[in-house]
């Protein structure tokens, strides 16, 4: 599963990751069920394997089924 962070900070940053481990999605699904988007991003970054960075004129042309910020969740539907 393709993650896409996105940080709100001056400049925002947005980092590219992919989570292979039926078990870590799952408890990231789940922490954004509970809408602990932060615990999310830190299961994230703790478990998933570091892609690349995006540049903010690519994050809409990037493949992600989910986009993670702190405040936000968004799934992507067309998959």
């Amino acid at each position: 599963m393709k993650i896409l962070i996105v940080i709100k900070n001056s400049p925002a940053q947005s980092y590219l990751f992919t989570v292979k481990a039926k078990t870590t999605a799952e408890e990231i699904h789940a922490h954004v069920r509970d809408g602990n988007h932060s615990k999310a991003i830190d299961t994230v970054f703790r478990k998933g394997a570091f892609e690349r960075e995006v540049r903010e004129s690519d994050i809409h042309a990037t493949k992600a089924k989910l986009i993670l910020s702190d405040y936000n969740a968004r799934w992507d539907l067309t998959r």
